[in-house]
């Protein structure tokens, strides 16, 4: 019973506080039943972990049903937004293992930032959270943190293929931070000048 709660979509407040506490303890009971069973010590490695994986999902699922719940706020519409990106329709044929967007994907690293064209013509940049791939899902975050993109690496690949998503490497977005420098300078030099052009009319500092 309690192996089957910790992995339900439907969490209630304050079960993140109680799935802390008894975790712990349930992974080890299972460690011990697997291993009476007579499983390999790989074999529960590759279990117990896959099983975290699938609890961590089941909390995201969670907080993304939460963040939805609150209409009319900013996170919702950007979830929404998102949720309808202009990519290639989910019902894509499997590239082949040796594609070079899906090896792109294999070796994104957490914290890589990807571009993702959305429906209404923007697009919207997101950072790689976490991978899970028991259930072969990525999460992306937005700069502040909030999950808005969950998809799979085969379906990340098509997109990446059409045009619809776009790796961004640190060599564009220090490109993308200078150009702002830039712009921000392009408005601030002329009134500099003319603080510099008081400061020479009265012989002193600008007043």
């Amino acid at each position: 019973d309690v192996l089957l709660w910790t992995v339900q979509a439907d969490k209630q407040p304050g079960d993140k506080e109680r799935f802390d506490k008894v975790n712990p303890r349930l992974l080890e009971n299972l460690t011990k039943v697997l291993g009476i069973a007579g499983a390999s010590k790989t074999k529960i490695t590759k279990i117990m972990r896959q099983l975290k994986q699938v609890q961590e999902y089941s909390f995201h699922k969670a907080e993304i049903a939460t963040q939805q719940s609150g209409a009319g706020s900013d996170k919702t519409a950007a979830t929404t937004n998102l949720l309808a990106r202009k990519g290639p329709d989910n019902a894509q044929p499997n590239l082949a293992k040796n594609d070079s967007h899906l090896m792109q994907v294999a070796e994104l690293p957490v914290g890589a930032w990807v571009e993702f064209d959305c429906a209404d013509e923007k697009s919207v940049r997101c950072a790689l959270a976490t991978k899970i791939s028991s259930i072969d899902k990525l999460f992306f975050i937005n700069n502040q943190g909030v999950r808005l993109v969950e998809i799979s690496r085969m379906n990340l690949a098509h997109e990446l293929k059409a045009g619809s998503a776009r790796i961004i490497g640190d060599s564009a977005l220090l490109d993308r931070a200078m150009e702002a420098v830039i712009s921000e300078l392009s408005v601030t030099t002329p009134n500099q000048e003319a603080e510099s052009a008081s400061a020479d009319a009265w012989g002193g500092e600008a007043v």
